[in-house]
């Protein structure tokens, strides 16, 4: 999709591309637990300080990740934690949807 589209290649658009890619693996394939999203959530934080729009992005996805670690850590499910997995896993859905779209819309644009 880059080579076709002969975008200029930048370190944000890179950063972009590197946290939809590992979202989206972290998201589809079985067995992979929360903590290999953390590339992605590190990068998007650094996202997050050169463009604030994407904070509507970082906070679910942080948010997200911190209550399946404290379910686990602290085998608490059910009395801190009132989301759902089907929740988390919608809102993690939606943030890669908008990412996506984001992305297409705004920094690659077809010739």
């Amino acid at each position: 999709m880059l080579y076709c589209s002969k975008v200029e290649l930048s370190v944000m658009l890179l950063c972009k591309f590197a946290i939809i890619s590992v979202l989206v693996v972290c998201f589809f394939m079985p067995y992979i637990h929360e903590r290999y999203a953390f590339l992605a959530e590190m990068l998007l934080l650094i996202v997050m300080v050169q463009e604030v729009k994407y904070v509507k992005v970082a906070i679910p996805t942080l948010l997200c990740t911190m209550l399946n670690y404290c379910t686990y850590l602290y085998q608490i499910e059910g009395v801190l934690v009132t989301v759902p997995e089907w929740g988390i896993a919608l809102v993690r859905l939606g943030c890669i949807i908008y990412l996506i779209y984001d992305l297409m819309k705004k920094d690659i644009k077809q010739h």
